[in-house]
């Protein structure tokens, strides 16, 4: 028996001989209890930040170059970024706020404009097709979010009609009649809710931009965690005209509310705020 198992047993061990009195029993299962607890607790928490990031990454692009003023001859600044060794795709889009009118009611919604063939180099959202296929995002044709779709009972075929507003005579808005052609499913309810996909080119005539101007393009990286290091060579390419934000600088009060919430393991367990962005 070595030092170390000698303390152990002295201190395991009943003044009268007995292995494991009643209070050395109570106090180790407390401490078996407590230490279960904290590694159930931060499993789950980990888990659970693992799983958001994933669905995050699947849905926003890595890296978003916008400009207050749109970003004009969009080809030519994809085609600039072309030579930077850790992006592996590009992709324009037209980004804007709608409302949707159904009985009588009107939604408010996030529209967005895309190229689907290149859109899939950036997002996966075409993996999250549930019924109808993303290439079909052409012309009049929409997709929406499975959470939209149930919230108002809409189903593939069905029409709705989209106003953009300030669009129209006496800043009414412009109506817009389109087809659903498929419906995703993210896991994340607001982006399953709040968004609906059109053709980058119809997007471009809702809001009435040139077919050179886009609010933005979306960026893939080989990996997502090379966001944030990337910046700065983006921004030596682009100059400092545009905005360039990572997919952490989006989703910042996200990652923030998760940071806080770990903060309570950390006083349990020096390794609680391990896992977050």
């Amino acid at each position: 028996m070595n030092y170390e198992d000698w303390i152990s047993y002295r201190y395991l061990t009943a003044s009268k001989g007995r292995f494991l009195s009643f209070l050395n029993f109570i106090s180790i299962a407390g401490v078996a209890v407590g230490v279960t607890a904290l590694i159930v607790v931060t499993g789950i928490m980990t888990g659970f930040g693992n799983n958001l990031r994933d669905k995050i990454v699947g849905t926003t692009p890595h890296v978003i170059i916008e400009k207050e003023t749109g970003v004009h001859n969009f080809a030519q600044l994809i085609e600039k970024l072309q030579g930077v060794e850790e992006i592996v795709g590009a992709s324009p889009f037209i980004q804007g706020n709608v409302f949707l009118e159904e009985s009588g009611q009107a939604t408010g919604l996030v529209i967005r404009g895309i190229k689907p063939e290149t859109e899939v180099q950036v997002t996966k959202v075409n993996e999250y097709m549930v019924e109808g296929d993303f290439k079909d995002i052409i012309g009049d044709n929409v997709v929406i979010g499975a959470e939209l779709a149930r919230y108002f009972g809409f189903k593939l075929g069905d029409k709705i009609t989209l106003i953009a507003p300030g669009s129209g005579l006496a800043g009414q808005g412009w109506r817009y009649d389109f087809k659903i052609a498929g419906i995703f499913k993210s896991g994340m309810v607001d982006f399953d809710m709040n968004l609906v996909v059109v053709n980058l080119v119809k997007a471009q005539s809702i809001f009435g931009v040139a077919a050179d101007t886009v609010t933005g393009v979306g960026i893939k990286l080989k990996d997502p965690y090379l966001a944030r290091g990337i910046k700065q060579k983006i921004y030596d390419i682009v100059g400092y005209s545009f905005l360039v934000k990572t997919w952490i600088d989006v989703n910042r009060n996200l990652f923030d509310a998760l940071y806080l919430e770990k903060w309570g393991l950390f006083f349990l367990n020096p390794d609680g705020l391990g896992g977050i962005v």
